[in-house]
């Protein structure tokens, strides 16, 4: 299983963004879809909680990254 580094550049290289945009302010399209998948798959490794992978992606509160994770797997389920 890996570890929440190893996802984060998966899905930076996936996405083909930069980290630190994902971790940074950015409301566009093109940054919030990888930011929220990147939350997703954090979240359902089952090693980190939602404020620990807020704290990992840009010190995001618990909130922000339950939204995000909503909003990946709606994405995924086709929604």
């Amino acid at each position: 299983m890996k570890g929440g580094k190893e996802i984060i550049d998966a899905i930076c290289v996936q996405y083909r963004v930069p980290r630190r945009a994902l971790e940074g302010p950015s409301h566009c399209w093109e940054i919030t879809q990888p930011r929220h998948e990147c939350f997703r798959r954090l979240y359902e490794t089952g090693k980190f909680s939602m404020a620990q992978i807020g704290r990992m992606m840009g010190g995001r509160d618990h909130t922000s990254v339950s939204h995000g994770i909503r909003k990946a797997r709606e994405r995924r389920d086709g929604r």
